[in-house]
């Protein structure tokens, strides 16, 4: 028995007790199947006990299994009786019936739909007021629009809805549920969000791209079958099954706008929010999408759609004009031009913009003489999902989009033996042989390949970030956890440099004589393990740069000036140990803890013929080791910054 859930405005659905155990959940192999994402592959069991009694049994679920609005592991129930799952005020309704009746219950949860309620809401930036008092009521199952001229509050009013910016008075109802009070991974599932630049990754296929955004967005537990069907179910609801095939950045506008979308649906969201989703599309474009958001809200999800056009403005069910943070008209789009006194919908723009004041005034009265009734929202237990299942996704994912920009993989990849031949133009004085000291040739390769390395690491994370900021910002938001993000990038950036070191090491070193090292008898072995580290330690440092600008080229432009650095605090041309600020500065730089670790490795301080080194350069096993710890440490304490930056970032989209 499969129950398919379409939307919050549909009933409870009715299961018939009976004299046997019923498992009810997501999976296959349930008795009674629920499709919904919210609901945990193995939801809850009910089991008959002595007595014409019948015993609840949450199975862990994610979400939760909620008896009367509150949250229960294992409850007793006689009768008839009703349960929600995932929520206890907008989640599925499930009631459970003796064989005698086969009626529904009533009374003890109600199903008011997925309509947006905004109670006196008010949000205050900086100490400026954005929205004054607002209250509006967007029906269920509808088309809504947002419309008013620029400045007027739209993107703040949109932020309010989905719960992305703090209220500094009142509240926004979703199905009579708080979006303060929902957890993250639920309101992610509830709330569906289109910004309006791509939040997918263009050089992918689009199918391709979906199956990985669902193996992200849908529960851990959800099935590579299912996750495929709901990638198939979006691309037939916007019509896009015939280029799913294709990559994103070869689509059409109008194609790309529905990409867009179809990540949203992914989740079966009961509020699709929108943000000018039909920018830069002709008319015809224009009319078509919103007919195809029409049709969304034939299966129950309630569509508000930010904009300026009035065509889309004439495909909707309900308008909500907004004049300077406050609401000017509610209502359907054909009371619009009486309302503000316009010949027709193309002019009520230009009149929204003058007396904007006037209008909002004018209709808060209306507001307020009618009221708004405020309803009791029980807070829900947040729901603490695994996340284990994100790694593997993000990591896929970034070697196809490392394979698929082949131009930028053979300019990192021909980089490393390009460096190695520039090495190869410096004398070596004989090799890292101790008998053929004095040898001073030999820092120079050292340095040479230090900074190599360095600038490896570096030019292949400095971007990386922030070329993917959108669509990093709309995962993060989703409940994508930022440590999966990060370690996925690092593992990525540990094999790229590993592959590019090979290439480097080869191309400097061929026929000639490689240094033993001092714990590992393998010749080269240490010297390709530091300069390993070196570079991935570099992109670390990178990856959190590149986290902290807030353009492609910013970063690319930071790169030169993150490595020069390296060069002047290595310690191989000045020493730094002599100076405090130098040595305090050269601390927080790589390229000194690597050169240290090459020269430890390598013996420097013998092959130079010297004594006065510094006591970071003794050729010893432990002195190499420490160096290479403290690479390591450097390289943690970058990554774990980058975890904290995109957590702040994730909590204050929330």
């Amino acid at each position: 028995m499969e129950l398919r859930i379409t939307g919050e405005a549909a009933p409870p659905h009715v299961i018939e007790l009976s004299d046997r155990p019923w498992v009810i959940g997501r999976a296959a192999d349930c008795d009674v199947r629920v499709a919904d994402p919210r609901v945990s592959s193995h939801h809850f069991r009910v089991e008959p006990v002595a007595g014409g009694t019948w015993r609840v049994t949450d199975l862990g679920s994610r979400n939760g299994t909620f008896h009367g609005g509150e949250r229960i592991r294992q409850r007793l129930v006689q009768g008839d009786t009703s349960i929600r799952l995932a929520h206890p005020d907008c989640g599925v309704g499930v009631n459970l019936v003796t064989p005698r009746s086969r009626r529904p219950p009533v009374g003890i949860v109600s199903t008011g739909g997925a309509g947006v309620v905004m109670e006196d809401v008010v949000v205050r930036r900086g100490g400026v007021e954005l929205l004054h008092g607002v209250g509006a009521t967007l029906p269920p199952g509808k088309l809504s629009v947002i419309i008013g001229p620029s400045g007027a509050g739209k993107s703040t009013l949109l932020a309010a809805l989905t719960g992305a910016v703090p209220l500094s008075r009142g509240r926004v109802l979703l199905g009579g549920a708080d979006l303060a009070d929902l957890g993250t991974d639920l309101l992610a599932s509830l709330v569906g969000v289109v910004p309006q630049e791509d939040v997918l990754h263009t050089s992918l296929p689009l199918r391709a791209s979906l199956r990985t955004s669902a193996r992200l967005l849908l529960p851990a537990s959800t099935g590579r079958r299912d996750r495929h069907a709901a990638v198939e179910r979006v691309l037939e609801q916007l019509h896009l099954t015939e280029r799913g095939g294709l990559r994103i950045d070869r689509l059409s506008g109008g194609q790309r706008k529905r990409a867009n979308a179809a990540a949203a649906l992914l989740t079966r969201p009961h509020l699709l929010v929108l943000d000018e989703p039909t920018s830069g599309l002709d008319p015809h474009l224009e009319r078509s999408y919103m007919r195809d958001l029409k049709e969304l809200t034939d299966a129950g999800t309630t569509v508000v759609v930010v904009t300026h056009s009035p065509a889309a403005v004439d495909v909707a069910d309900h308008v909500l004009a907004v004049a300077a943070g406050r609401i000017a008209y509610e209502g359907p789009p054909g009371g619009l031009p009486g309302h503000f006194r316009a010949r027709g919908l193309g002019t009520v723009f230009a009149e929204m913009g003058n007396n904007a004041q006037n209008w909002a005034q004018l209709w808060e009265c209306a507001r307020r003489a009618s009221g708004t009734r405020r309803i009791a929202v029980a807070p829900p237990s947040p729901a603490h999902g695994s996340r284990r299942h994100h790694f593997p996704a993000l990591l896929g994912r970034n070697l196809r989009l490392l394979a698929a920009d082949r131009g930028s993989l053979a300019l990192l990849l021909l980089q490393a033996p390009l460096l190695g031949m520039l090495a190869r133009l410096f004398p070596d004085g004989g090799g890292f042989d101790p008998m053929t000291a004095p040898n001073r040739d030999i820092r120079t390769v050292l340095l040479v390949l230090v900074l190599a390395a360095t600038w490896l690491g570096t030019f292949a994370a400095i971007r990386q970030v922030v070329d993917e900021r959108r669509v990093l910002d709309r995962e993060l938001g989703a409940g994508v956890s930022p440590l999966a993000y990060v370690t996925a990038r690092a593992a990525l950036l540990a094999l790229l440099v590993l592959v590019q070191v090979s290439g480097l090491l080869v191309a400097a070193m061929a026929g000639r004589d490689l240094p033993a090292g001092q714990l590992l008898a393998r010749p080269g072995l240490e010297l390709f393990l530091t300069l390993t580290l070196t570079g991935w330690t570099s992109a670390a440092v990178a990856l959190l740069l590149s986290a902290l600008t807030r353009s492609g080229a910013g970063a690319a432009a930071l790169a030169p000036l993150v490595v020069v650095p390296q060069l002047l605090l290595c310690g191989a041309l000045v020493r730094v140990d002599d100076l405090l600020p130098l040595d305090l500065a050269s601390r927080v730089v790589s390229a000194r803890a690597a050169f240290s670790a090459t020269a430890a490795s390598t013996d420097l301080q013998v092959v130079e013929g010297g004594t006065d080194a510094p006591a970071a350069w003794h050729g010893d096993a432990a002195t190499w080791l420490l160096n290479l710890l403290e690479l390591g440490a450097l390289a943690g304490i970058a990554l774990l910054t980058l975890c904290w930056v995109l957590h702040r970032r994730a909590t204050s989209r929330r």
